[in-house]
Protein backbone atom coordinates (compact mmCIF):
# COMPACT_ATOMS: atom_id res chain seq x y z
CA UNK A 1 0.00 0.00 0.00
CA UNK A 2 1.33 3.43 -0.96
CA UNK A 3 1.09 6.01 1.81
CA UNK A 4 0.29 9.54 0.59
CA UNK A 5 3.14 12.06 0.84
CA UNK A 6 2.09 15.71 0.41
CA UNK A 7 4.53 18.09 -1.21
CA UNK A 8 6.19 20.50 1.25
CA UNK A 9 5.13 24.13 1.05
CA UNK A 10 7.41 26.29 -1.06
CA UNK A 11 8.59 29.38 0.78
CA UNK A 12 8.06 32.74 -0.88
CA UNK A 13 11.06 35.02 -1.40
CA UNK A 14 8.73 38.00 -1.04
CA UNK A 15 7.49 37.11 2.43
CA UNK A 16 8.02 39.95 4.91
CA UNK A 17 10.93 38.38 6.77
CA UNK A 18 13.00 37.16 3.77
CA UNK A 19 14.80 34.98 6.34
CA UNK A 20 14.90 31.89 4.13
CA UNK A 21 16.99 33.61 1.43
CA UNK A 22 19.29 35.18 4.02
CA UNK A 23 19.92 31.77 5.61
CA UNK A 24 20.66 30.15 2.26
CA UNK A 25 23.02 32.93 1.18
CA UNK A 26 24.88 32.65 4.48
CA UNK A 27 25.44 28.88 4.11
CA UNK A 28 28.52 27.95 2.01
CA UNK A 29 26.82 24.66 1.07
CA UNK A 30 24.43 26.59 -1.15
CA UNK A 31 27.08 28.70 -2.88
CA UNK A 32 26.45 26.61 -5.99
CA UNK A 33 24.64 26.80 -9.30
CA UNK A 34 20.89 27.39 -8.97
CA UNK A 35 18.19 27.05 -11.59
CA UNK A 36 15.03 29.11 -12.12
CA UNK A 37 12.00 27.56 -13.83
CA UNK A 38 8.61 29.01 -14.68
CA UNK A 39 6.04 28.65 -11.89
CA UNK A 40 2.93 27.18 -13.47
CA UNK A 41 -0.42 28.72 -12.55
CA UNK A 42 -2.20 25.41 -12.13
CA UNK A 43 -2.99 23.00 -9.33
CA UNK A 44 -0.70 20.62 -7.47
CA UNK A 45 -0.89 17.05 -8.78
CA UNK A 46 0.83 13.96 -7.40
CA UNK A 47 1.64 10.67 -9.14
CA UNK A 48 2.96 7.73 -7.09
CA UNK A 49 3.93 4.18 -7.96
CA UNK A 50 5.48 1.09 -6.42
CA UNK A 51 6.10 -0.35 -9.87
CA UNK A 52 2.76 -2.13 -10.02
CA UNK A 53 0.10 0.31 -8.86
CA UNK A 54 -0.05 3.94 -10.01
CA UNK A 55 -2.00 6.38 -7.85
CA UNK A 56 -2.95 10.01 -8.51
CA UNK A 57 -3.49 12.74 -5.97
CA UNK A 58 -4.19 16.38 -5.30
CA UNK A 59 -2.49 18.55 -2.69
CA UNK A 60 -3.79 16.71 0.37
CA UNK A 61 -4.83 13.18 -0.61
CA UNK A 62 -5.00 10.52 -3.28
CA UNK A 63 -7.88 10.78 -5.74
CA UNK A 64 -10.51 8.16 -6.42
CA UNK A 65 -11.12 7.07 -10.00
CA UNK A 66 -14.37 9.03 -10.40
CA UNK A 67 -13.45 12.15 -8.42
CA UNK A 68 -14.22 15.42 -10.16
CA UNK A 69 -10.85 17.14 -10.30
CA UNK A 70 -9.82 19.11 -13.39
CA UNK A 71 -10.50 16.23 -15.82
CA UNK A 72 -7.39 14.41 -14.62
CA UNK A 73 -8.82 11.13 -15.93
CA UNK A 74 -8.04 12.21 -19.51
CA UNK A 75 -4.32 12.08 -18.68
CA UNK A 76 -4.27 8.84 -16.69
CA UNK A 77 -3.31 6.39 -19.50
CA UNK A 78 -0.33 8.44 -20.74
CA UNK A 79 0.96 9.35 -17.26
CA UNK A 80 0.56 5.75 -16.04
CA UNK A 81 2.71 4.40 -18.87
CA UNK A 82 5.45 6.99 -18.35
CA UNK A 83 5.40 6.66 -14.56
CA UNK A 84 5.92 2.89 -14.70
CA UNK A 85 8.73 3.42 -17.22
CA UNK A 86 10.30 5.97 -14.86
CA UNK A 87 10.22 3.49 -11.96
CA UNK A 88 11.97 0.91 -14.15
CA UNK A 89 14.60 3.45 -15.21
CA UNK A 90 15.30 4.37 -11.58
CA UNK A 91 15.65 0.71 -10.57
CA UNK A 92 18.01 -0.03 -13.48
CA UNK A 93 20.27 2.87 -12.51
CA UNK A 94 20.56 1.72 -8.90
CA UNK A 95 22.09 -1.31 -7.19
CA UNK A 96 18.73 -2.08 -5.57
CA UNK A 97 15.12 -1.41 -6.49
CA UNK A 98 13.33 1.45 -4.75
CA UNK A 99 10.01 0.89 -2.99
CA UNK A 100 8.01 3.88 -4.14
CA UNK A 101 8.39 6.90 -6.39
CA UNK A 102 6.48 10.18 -6.09
CA UNK A 103 6.30 12.60 -9.00
CA UNK A 104 5.13 16.09 -8.07
CA UNK A 105 3.86 18.52 -10.66
CA UNK A 106 1.00 20.67 -11.86
CA UNK A 107 -2.19 20.16 -13.81
CA UNK A 108 -2.73 23.24 -15.97
CA UNK A 109 -4.50 24.61 -19.02
CA UNK A 110 -8.09 24.27 -20.22
CA UNK A 111 -8.37 27.85 -21.50
CA UNK A 112 -6.52 29.82 -24.20
CA UNK A 113 -7.96 33.24 -24.94
CA UNK A 114 -6.88 33.77 -28.52
CA UNK A 115 -9.22 34.27 -31.52
CA UNK A 116 -7.35 31.69 -33.60
CA UNK A 117 -7.58 28.94 -30.96
CA UNK A 118 -10.81 27.00 -30.45
CA UNK A 119 -11.97 25.92 -27.02
CA UNK A 120 -12.01 22.20 -26.25
CA UNK A 121 -15.47 20.88 -25.41
CA UNK A 122 -16.11 19.46 -21.95
CA UNK A 123 -12.80 20.84 -20.65
CA UNK A 124 -12.88 23.46 -17.90
CA UNK A 125 -10.00 25.76 -17.07
CA UNK A 126 -7.74 24.82 -14.18
CA UNK A 127 -6.91 28.46 -13.46
CA UNK A 128 -7.15 31.78 -15.27
CA UNK A 129 -4.75 34.69 -15.37
CA UNK A 130 -1.99 32.91 -17.32
CA UNK A 131 -3.00 31.03 -20.45
CA UNK A 132 -1.17 27.92 -21.63
CA UNK A 133 -3.38 25.69 -23.78
CA UNK A 134 -7.04 24.85 -24.47
CA UNK A 135 -6.27 21.30 -23.28
CA UNK A 136 -5.41 19.98 -19.82
CA UNK A 137 -1.76 19.02 -19.32
CA UNK A 138 0.55 17.70 -16.63
CA UNK A 139 4.08 18.93 -16.05
CA UNK A 140 6.50 17.49 -13.47
CA UNK A 141 8.67 19.63 -11.21
CA UNK A 142 10.07 17.34 -8.48
CA UNK A 143 10.84 13.69 -7.74
CA UNK A 144 10.96 11.77 -4.45
CA UNK A 145 12.56 8.30 -4.57
CA UNK A 146 11.67 6.48 -1.35
CA UNK A 147 12.76 9.12 1.20
CA UNK A 148 15.34 10.85 -1.01
CA UNK A 149 14.74 13.93 -3.14
CA UNK A 150 16.32 13.85 -6.58
CA UNK A 151 18.31 16.91 -7.59
CA UNK A 152 16.85 19.07 -10.34
CA UNK A 153 19.37 17.80 -12.90
CA UNK A 154 18.89 14.16 -11.93
CA UNK A 155 15.09 14.40 -11.96
CA UNK A 156 15.13 16.23 -15.30
CA UNK A 157 17.29 13.54 -16.86
CA UNK A 158 14.94 10.80 -15.64
CA UNK A 159 11.81 12.66 -16.78
CA UNK A 160 13.32 13.25 -20.21
CA UNK A 161 14.32 9.59 -20.56
CA UNK A 162 10.66 8.47 -20.45
CA UNK A 163 9.17 11.45 -22.31
CA UNK A 164 7.51 12.99 -19.25
CA UNK A 165 7.18 16.76 -19.59
CA UNK A 166 9.04 18.75 -16.94
CA UNK A 167 9.93 22.36 -16.17
CA UNK A 168 12.88 23.57 -18.24
CA UNK A 169 15.37 26.21 -17.01
CA UNK A 170 14.64 29.87 -17.64
CA UNK A 171 18.01 30.84 -16.22
CA UNK A 172 20.86 29.31 -14.23
CA UNK A 173 23.14 31.27 -11.93
CA UNK A 174 23.78 32.14 -8.31
CA UNK A 175 20.99 32.34 -5.75
CA UNK A 176 21.74 36.05 -5.36
CA UNK A 177 21.21 36.66 -9.07
CA UNK A 178 18.04 34.58 -9.38
CA UNK A 179 16.40 36.39 -6.46
CA UNK A 180 17.31 39.82 -7.85
CA UNK A 181 14.74 41.82 -9.82
CA UNK A 182 17.59 43.64 -11.54
CA UNK A 183 18.99 40.39 -12.96
CA UNK A 184 15.75 38.48 -13.57
CA UNK A 185 12.73 40.74 -14.09
CA UNK A 186 9.73 38.43 -13.79
CA UNK A 187 7.15 41.22 -14.01
CA UNK A 188 7.55 41.46 -17.79
CA UNK A 189 8.31 37.83 -18.60
CA UNK A 190 5.93 36.06 -21.01
CA UNK A 191 5.01 32.44 -20.33
CA UNK A 192 7.15 30.01 -22.26
CA UNK A 193 4.57 27.20 -22.22
CA UNK A 194 2.22 28.05 -25.15
CA UNK A 195 5.11 27.94 -27.62
CA UNK A 196 5.61 24.24 -26.77
CA UNK A 197 2.20 23.55 -28.26
CA UNK A 198 2.74 25.79 -31.30
CA UNK A 199 0.11 28.26 -30.13
CA UNK A 200 0.02 31.93 -31.17
CA UNK A 201 1.23 34.33 -28.53
CA UNK A 202 -1.21 36.19 -26.26
CA UNK A 203 -0.17 39.74 -25.40
CA UNK A 204 0.81 40.31 -21.76
CA UNK A 205 0.55 36.62 -20.89
CA UNK A 206 2.86 37.18 -17.94
CA UNK A 207 4.12 34.25 -15.87
CA UNK A 208 2.84 33.60 -12.34
CA UNK A 209 6.40 33.60 -11.07
CA UNK A 210 9.50 31.44 -10.89
CA UNK A 211 10.68 28.51 -8.78
CA UNK A 212 14.34 28.47 -7.71
CA UNK A 213 16.40 25.51 -6.52
CA UNK A 214 19.99 24.20 -6.62
CA UNK A 215 20.83 22.32 -9.81
CA UNK A 216 22.68 19.41 -8.21
CA UNK A 217 21.69 19.11 -4.55
CA UNK A 218 19.35 16.26 -3.68
CA UNK A 219 17.28 18.07 -1.07
CA UNK A 220 13.92 19.79 -1.05
CA UNK A 221 15.55 23.22 -1.00
CA UNK A 222 13.18 25.25 -3.11
CA UNK A 223 11.82 28.79 -3.02
CA UNK A 224 9.57 30.86 -5.24
CA UNK A 225 9.20 34.40 -6.52
CA UNK A 226 5.73 35.48 -7.60
CA UNK A 227 4.77 38.36 -9.83
CA UNK A 228 2.82 41.12 -8.10
CA UNK A 229 -0.48 40.00 -9.61
CA UNK A 230 -0.19 36.58 -7.95
CA UNK A 231 1.28 37.34 -4.54
CA UNK A 232 -1.11 35.90 -1.96
CA UNK A 233 -0.72 38.94 0.26
CA UNK A 234 -2.39 42.31 -0.18
CA UNK A 235 -0.28 45.42 0.12
CA UNK A 236 -2.64 46.65 2.78
CA UNK A 237 -6.00 45.81 4.22
CA UNK A 238 -9.00 48.11 4.32
CA UNK A 239 -10.84 45.78 6.70
CA UNK A 240 -11.21 47.03 10.25
CA UNK A 241 -11.01 44.83 13.30
CA UNK A 242 -13.36 44.86 16.26
CA UNK A 243 -10.36 43.77 18.34
CA UNK A 244 -8.93 45.99 21.03
CA UNK A 245 -6.25 48.49 20.02
CA UNK A 246 -3.45 46.33 21.38
CA UNK A 247 -4.26 43.57 18.91
CA UNK A 248 -5.37 45.66 15.94
CA UNK A 249 -1.95 45.87 14.29
CA UNK A 250 -1.58 42.10 14.37
CA UNK A 251 -5.08 41.73 12.98
CA UNK A 252 -4.27 44.03 10.06
CA UNK A 253 -1.06 42.11 9.35
CA UNK A 254 -3.02 38.86 9.31
CA UNK A 255 -5.68 40.35 7.01
CA UNK A 256 -3.00 41.00 4.38
CA UNK A 257 -2.66 37.22 3.91
CA UNK A 258 -6.34 36.56 3.23
CA UNK A 259 -7.43 37.69 -0.23
CA UNK A 260 -9.02 36.57 -3.49
CA UNK A 261 -5.77 35.28 -4.98
CA UNK A 262 -5.27 32.93 -2.06
CA UNK A 263 -8.89 31.77 -2.11
CA UNK A 264 -8.76 30.98 -5.84
CA UNK A 265 -5.70 28.81 -5.20
CA UNK A 266 -7.35 27.13 -2.20
CA UNK A 267 -10.50 26.43 -4.23
CA UNK A 268 -8.55 24.95 -7.15
CA UNK A 269 -7.17 22.23 -4.87
CA UNK A 270 -10.64 21.04 -3.88
CA UNK A 271 -12.75 18.37 -5.58
CA UNK A 272 -15.24 19.74 -8.12
CA UNK A 273 -14.01 23.34 -7.72
CA UNK A 274 -16.18 24.75 -10.53
CA UNK A 275 -19.38 23.10 -9.30
CA UNK A 276 -19.53 24.21 -5.69
CA UNK A 277 -22.67 25.82 -4.28
CA UNK A 278 -22.51 28.96 -2.13
CA UNK A 279 -22.86 26.81 0.97
CA UNK A 280 -19.95 24.64 -0.14
CA UNK A 281 -17.84 27.72 -0.81
CA UNK A 282 -18.50 29.09 2.66
CA UNK A 283 -17.58 25.68 4.08
CA UNK A 284 -14.04 26.47 2.89
CA UNK A 285 -13.67 29.29 5.43
CA UNK A 286 -11.49 27.18 7.76
CA UNK A 287 -9.39 25.94 4.81
CA UNK A 288 -8.68 29.49 3.64
CA UNK A 289 -8.12 30.61 7.24
CA UNK A 290 -5.63 27.84 8.05
CA UNK A 291 -3.74 28.32 4.78
CA UNK A 292 -3.29 32.03 5.53
CA UNK A 293 -2.37 31.52 9.19
CA UNK A 294 0.24 28.94 8.22
CA UNK A 295 2.07 31.47 6.00
CA UNK A 296 1.49 34.31 8.47
CA UNK A 297 3.15 32.37 11.29
CA UNK A 298 5.91 31.01 9.04
CA UNK A 299 6.92 34.62 8.37
CA UNK A 300 6.90 35.41 12.11
CA UNK A 301 8.81 32.71 14.03
CA UNK A 302 8.62 34.77 17.20
CA UNK A 303 4.82 34.37 17.27
CA UNK A 304 5.16 30.59 17.08
CA UNK A 305 7.28 30.72 20.24
CA UNK A 306 4.65 32.87 21.97
CA UNK A 307 1.92 30.39 21.02
CA UNK A 308 3.94 27.43 22.28
CA UNK A 309 4.63 29.19 25.57
CA UNK A 310 0.96 30.08 26.03
CA UNK A 311 1.50 33.85 25.77
CA UNK A 312 -0.61 34.00 22.61
CA UNK A 313 -3.83 32.10 21.96
CA UNK A 314 -4.15 30.62 18.47
CA UNK A 315 -7.94 30.84 18.89
CA UNK A 316 -7.63 34.63 18.56
CA UNK A 317 -6.08 34.17 15.12
CA UNK A 318 -8.73 31.64 14.14
CA UNK A 319 -11.58 33.94 15.09
CA UNK A 320 -10.27 37.00 13.26
CA UNK A 321 -9.03 35.04 10.24
CA UNK A 322 -12.39 33.25 9.87
CA UNK A 323 -14.16 36.60 9.81
CA UNK A 324 -11.88 37.94 7.07
CA UNK A 325 -12.08 34.67 5.12
CA UNK A 326 -15.88 34.93 5.12
CA UNK A 327 -15.66 38.44 3.64
CA UNK A 328 -13.26 37.27 0.93
CA UNK A 329 -15.53 34.38 -0.07
CA UNK A 330 -18.52 36.76 -0.21
CA UNK A 331 -16.46 38.94 -2.54
CA UNK A 332 -15.64 35.91 -4.71
CA UNK A 333 -19.32 34.92 -4.94
CA UNK A 334 -20.38 38.47 -5.81
CA UNK A 335 -17.82 38.64 -8.62
CA UNK A 336 -18.89 35.24 -9.93
CA UNK A 337 -22.54 36.36 -10.02
CA UNK A 338 -21.78 39.39 -12.19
Amino acid sequence: MIKFQPYPSIRNVDSPSHHIVKKLLANPKYDVEWVATEKIHGVNFVVATDGTVVKFGRRSAFLQENDIFHSFQTLVPEITEKTLALKQAIDKSSSSACSVVFIYGELYGGLYRHPEVKAVKQIAKVQKGVYYSPNIHFIAFDLLIDETWASYNHASSLFASVGLDYLKPLMVGSLKDLTSNAVLDIETMQSTIPAKFGLPQIANNIIEGIVIRPSNIGENVIIKRKTKAFIEMSKSSKKKSPSEAGVSNMYEELAVYINLARFVNVLSKELNPAGKSKEELFALIPVLRDDAIKDFLADRPELNASIEEGDLDIRDFNKDASRIASEVIKEYINLADK
